[in-house]
């Protein structure tokens, strides 16, 4: 699983600071949201490989992974493809000092 493509079906995997910064995002907008609804560190969610231009459509268009969430398309959580790399069966963000 070397290359992605636009359009993939991906697993992601949530590391501690992304399951926490999603919590939070989700605490502050109830209204996206089922009440109850967490998510959790090394949670193996679905995910799409989308063109994105980033935050507020500032950047050139590039490859990223978008999240499969009911959030809407502007607000779901993305990474760059180029940000990713694949190890034990899921995608998962390169920290630093990997």
């Amino acid at each position: 699983m070397d290359e992605l493509v636009e359009g993939a079906k991906i697993v992601y995997e949530l590391s501690k600071k992304e399951a926490e910064n999603i919590n939070q995002f989700i605490a502050n907008h109830p209204e996206l949201h089922p009440a109850g609804t967490k998510v959790f560190a090394d949670q193996r969610v679905p995910a799409t490989v989308v063109l994105s231009r980033g935050p507020h459509n500032a950047g050139e268009e590039r490859l990223a992974m978008r999240l499969d969430a009911p959030t809407p398309v502007e607000k779901a959580y993305h990474v760059w493809v180029s940000d990713l790399h694949y190890t034990n069966g899921a995608w998962h963000k390169v920290e630093n000092g990997e």
